[in-house]
């Protein structure tokens, strides 16, 4: 009997041999890709995955359009994910192929510019039009990072009037633009490497209609995040920790993920610090971070004081 070949699929450029690295490595592009062009289930076919677990019989999914498709693999194979990272990726999947769609449409029947160009404009409307959506944080990161890889050059006309239309429909998208690191730099002082930190200063010597344009929204970032109701409005997308660490730092937030340091509250005796996860001498108080927005690798966290609350949201 002739001996089966077997082989590895590579996702997010990682070789994957067992379903397990599947699930480690999932990436939404490649497998997509691989269910398309047959090499998912050949793969679960010679790894003996098809013969040993019905649920792995991918040629059941009856579904058509690739996000319902990409949908049905994550269930099946139980992808250990944050639903709002999948949540963003699909809808970043949803945006490229509406946008290769529009493409094709232009190639297939010889598009003027004109047309082109109208609807690079109404792209980047629907783009606008999603970061209105108060609650969804999904569709509003995505919507920003596919601003900012494609409609950067009207996002930079725009974003003054975008800002202020924002400011008081969505809240939450003022805090997605400034995690974003092209967008966020609209919107904040300029940033400077102080001591191997990332503080945000703001150069006020400059006193061009830009920069008065820039603290305009800055001060106004600041007064929405020290609003009484500023917690209300960022619901669950708002984290919280309060806690006595004694001196010694606590691990928040593994490394790996980026989170956006929003706040610490704190009595006037205590003693707070935030730094990326492991970073010796990286250690930021209050008055660091403090309207700076500053953005983490991962969150180690310090307090000596109960009435202490470290305020922070996931990039």
């Amino acid at each position: 009997m002739a001996k089966t070949i077997k082989f590895n699929l590579i996702c997010d450029n990682k070789p994957i041999r067992t379903i397990e690295d599947l699930q480690k490595n999932f990436s939404i592009e490649d497998v997509l890709a691989y269910y398309h062009n047959g090499l998912l289930e050949r793969w679960l076919n010679v790894r003996g995955y098809s013969k040993k677990d019905e649920k792995y019989n991918i040629s059941k999914i009856t579904c058509k359009g690739d996000i319902d498709i990409i949908t049905e693999l994550i269930k099946i194979f139980d992808v250990s994910k944050d639903e709002n990272e999948i949540k963003e990726s699909l809808y970043i999947l949803k945006y490229l192929k509406e946008k290769q769609d529009n493409l094709d449409r232009y190639n297939r029947y010889n598009s003027s510019n004109e047309t082109r160009i109208q609807d690079y404009k109404k792209e980047y409307d629907n783009c606008v039009t999603k970061l209105q959506n108060a609650s969804d944080i999904s569709a509003i990161k995505s919507s920003i990072k596919m601003i900012a890889d494609f409609y950067f050059w009207l996002f930079e006309l725009n974003h003054r009037s975008l800002f202020w239309k924002l400011r008081d429909k969505s809240p939450l998208a003022i805090m997605c633009l400034l995690m974003n690191e092209r967008t966020r730099k609209y919107f904040l002082p300029i940033e400077n490497i102080i001591k191997g930190k990332n503080i945000a200063v703001m150069d006020i010597n400059t006193n061009t209609q830009d920069m008065r344009d820039k603290k305009e929204m800055y001060n106004s970032i600041c007064d929405l995040i020290n609003s009484s109701d500023f917690v209300n409005k960022m619901g669950n997308n708002l984290y919280k920790v309060s806690k006595v660490t004694d001196g010694y730092w606590s691990d928040i937030e593994p490394k790996g993920k980026k989170y956006m340091i929003i706040d610490i509250n704190r009595s006037n005796t205590g003693k707070d610090f935030v730094r990326s996860a492991g970073v010796k001498d990286g250690d930021l108080s209050q008055k660091d971070i403090k309207n700076k927005f500053v953005i983490l690798d991962g969150i180690d966290y310090k307090s000596n004081s109960p009435s202490s609350t470290l305020y922070y949201m996931e990039v």
